[in-house]
């Protein structure tokens, strides 16, 4: 990739996005700048065909990667994994407009080139992008930061079998959601579902049965206390992922949560 082409570039992304590129952080990266705009464009160059992208895309794709390099001081750039570039490109070229999503793979295609990390870049992380939807780009936000095996939400309950739309774990997610711009509950709902269906989080459910003792005259009088325990916890693979394509500047806003419920 020539100075020109970079020029290029940054006009097509704009001059903010332009200046972040030659900033000092990136002209720090002196030589590994130029071998990390060459692994760049051979990568994706080399996905074309397969991922089906236009040129125009392919260019803004190099770009953005190229640019989050440079943001995270990767120094030494190594080849990504054929399979999990061409994953990724095609998911990038399918995402259209839909740019929180497209951010995504952006950091996902960077963090494999960081030699620091690409191992833990599996390809399997693809496969849920390709999942997600740009409110799922946002609700992953609400995750980052919570470590392995980490209570996200718990929720206990006595005495309550409460209809979905009113189970606390989707109303304290909804919470969460909301704090990163989703106000639709039906959409956080969903969100969550794809969630625990790509394993990102875990959901625990518990249930707990006892009685106390009636009076001694009247046994029958026994009251039985059902306790039902729900918690969202976040998992080992779950942990990895949101590492990898959440930036620090997007750190959770949210805090565990745990409630109290009872008839």
């Amino acid at each position: 990739m020539s100075e020109h082409e970079i020029d290029v570039f940054g006009i097509k992304l704009g001059s903010q996005a332009y200046n972040e590129l030659i900033s000092p952080a990136a002209r720090a990266l002196g030589s590994s700048l130029g071998k990390l705009a060459s692994i760049v464009d051979k990568a994706v160059e080399a996905t074309l065909f397969v991922a089906n992208i236009s040129e125009d895309a392919a260019r803004h794709l190099k770009a953005r990667v190229l640019l989050e390099c440079a943001k995270r001081d990767i120094c030494r750039p190594v080849d990504p994994q054929p399979i999990l570039l061409r994953k990724a490109v095609a998911g990038y070229a399918v995402s259209f407009d839909q740019d929180e999503l497209r951010s995504l793979y952006v950091r996902l295609i960077a963090r494999a080139m960081d030699e620091t990390c690409s191992n833990s870049v599996h390809p399997a992380f693809v496969s849920v992008l390709n999942d997600f939807s740009p409110a799922d780009a946002l609700s992953i936000r609400s995750l980052h930061g919570f470590d392995e095996g980490q209570k996200i939400i718990e929720c206990v309950m006595i005495n309550q079998r409460p209809a979905r739309e009113q189970v606390p774990i989707y109303i304290q997610w909804r919470n969460m959601c909301r704090k990163v711009g989703i106000s639709d509950e039906d959409v956080a709902d969903v969100s969550l579902d794809v969630m625990i269906r790509n394993g990102i989080v875990l959901r625990e459910t518990s249930y707990h049965s006892h009685s106390t003792p009636g009076t001694m005259v009247d046994e029958i009088n026994r009251n039985y206390v059902n306790k039902h325990i729900d918690t969202l916890r976040m998992s080992s693979f779950g942990s990895r992922f949101v590492s990898l394509v959440c930036t620090d500047g997007e750190k959770s806003p949210n805090k565990s949560f745990e409630t109290n419920g009872s008839t």
